[in-house]
């Protein structure tokens, strides 16, 4: 069922919330979610809602949300969002703006505002139609994903990380290279709707680059931050066959991995260390001792930064 959100009553800023929507019928009813939505709604958003019907001994009838999906608004939803939501405030588009736009552009409305053209919207003066698109592009993220997840049978709850990571190029990066789902998604649920749906090639680049980062991340996940050429090999030889060394070779060329010597580091852990390497190098003390204190590899990490700290401490 499709409804506008009317007001969030909680929001614990994790996966908990109550609120009150209206659905298609016009009937408005308080709504409870936990761990069933990607995040937590807002005032005049479009959510697509399961739900089953509970009694609660204080607050009476209501539904209780089973999943839910963020969705493009449209008719008399797209009314109640140009009028309410929170990040179209302060442009002065009330709901009697909004329903003369609606009136004027019908379902097209949504098309003229995702066109970001200022002149299609004469209703409105210049500046304000101008920030009412800058504002829809915006806004208009996050369902474009969820919709294009949906439609090819992965979760849309990983939409909103997906945004954070890819921004306005997001669906972009999807439609190009699935495997950019790599952090949110395992390599063999990408892989198979690749392989499928898109048709990319076993022996493809891009499809050889992401097999060897999930060899390297399961690594990781097991406490290695470094594996052999050989593990890694090896490890790729279920997905790309004789292709293994072929991959390999062409992640480091991209360098989404490094080699340091017989060892091959994905990008995070790699940067990490090189990062922490240079920190080491600037924040040393100046004594000789501190210099030895480097140079001995039978030092702990935590011996080394103790005593960096207490150097400083005493200069």
């Amino acid at each position: 069922m499709k409804v506008t959100i009317d007001s969030v009553l909680y929001d614990d800023g994790r996966s908990q919330s109550v609120f009150r929507a209206t659905d298609e019928s016009g009937q408005s009813a308080r709504y409870t979610a936990s761990n069933v939505m990607p995040r937590a709604p807002s005032v005049g958003e479009c959510w697509s809602l399961e739900f089953t019907l509970e009694r609660h001994p204080q607050y009476g009838a209501q539904r209780c949300v089973t999943k839910g999906s963020l969705m493009q608004p449209a008719g008399s939803f797209l009314v109640h969002l140009l009028s309410r939501h929170p990040a179209l405030r302060g442009l002065g588009i009330g709901v009697v703006t909004a329903n003369q736009l609606f009136l004027a552009h019908g379902p097209e409305l949504a098309n003229l505002l995702a066109a970001g053209d200022p002149t299609a919207l004469p209703e409105l003066d210049e500046d304000t139609a101008y920030a009412l698109c800058e504002r829809w592009r915006t806004l208009s993220l996050e369902p474009a994903v969820v919709t294009w997840l949906d439609s090819r049978g992965f979760e849309p709850c990983i939409a909103s990380k997906i945004l954070t990571l890819y921004g306005a190029q997001a669906v972009e990066a999807m439609e190009t290279n699935p495997y950019c789902l790599l952090p949110f998604l395992s390599f063999a649920k990408i892989d198979a709707f690749a392989l499928t749906r898109l048709g990319i090639a076993r022996d493809a680049p891009r499809r050889m680059v992401a097999a060897t980062e999930d060899v390297l991340y399961k690594a990781i996940a097991q406490g290695h931050t470094a594996s052999s050429r050989t593990s890694v090999t090896e490890g790729l030889r279920s997905a790309v066959g004789d292709n293994a060394e072929v991959a390999l070779d062409l992640t480091l060329q991209q360098e989404v991995a490094f080699a340091d010597g017989p060892l091959i580091q994905a990008y995070a852990p790699a940067f990490m260390e090189r990062a922490l390497e240079k920190w080491l190098s600037e924040t040393r003390p100046d004594s000789g001792q501190g210099d030895l204190l480097l140079l001995n590899e039978d030092a702990s990490v935590a011996d080394l930064l103790e005593r960096l700290s207490r150097a400083e401490h005493t200069r």
